[in-house]
């Protein structure tokens, strides 16, 4: 199956894009899917997570092979420099201006670990800039992120 992913943005329309990719390989077992992005226009770097999601069920849970592939230039470069295509055969790209977090798969459970991957990655991206700080709120953030779940 080839599933040609439109722009995502992050905003109700990108998830439900992403929903939208859930849907049509719902069906999908033991077989191959080929996601490509020949048709992405933009894909906001923080919606890897979402579609990373899609994709481990997608291969995990119904056997599945997924292939990333026509990625343009511009995309290929924030999702390797967040490391989300590096699963699938891209290489890394050092990220010297700090302007991405790394993509890291958590469970549910990993309430401590999220709260540390929060304070490691945000508290290196404060600045004399920022209008609010980190170590003021980030405890706040992390109790709020997991009753949402």
């Amino acid at each position: 199956m080839i599933y040609y992913v439109p722009t995502i943005k992050s905003e109700r329309e990108g998830f439900e894009r992403i929903a939208a990719l859930a849907s049509d390989a719902h069906d999908l077992y033991n077989a191959h899917l080929e996601l490509s992005f020949s048709r992405c226009g933009f894909f906001d770097a923080n919606m890897a997570s979402p579609l990373a999601s899609v994709l481990a069920r997608i291969a995990a849970d119904r056997f599945n092979r997924v292939e990333v592939v026509d990625v343009p230039t511009p995309i290929e470069k924030i999702l390797c420099k967040n490391r989300f295509l590096v699963s699938y055969g891209y290489r890394s790209i050092r990220d010297s201006n700090q302007t991405t977090l790394p993509y890291t798969r958590m469970q549910l459970s990993d309430e401590g670990l999220f709260a540390q991957y929060l304070k490691r990655y945000m508290k290196a991206r404060e600045s004399p800039g920022c209008p609010w700080q980190w170590a003021n709120i980030s405890d706040k953030v992390c109790s709020r992120f997991f009753r949402m779940l």
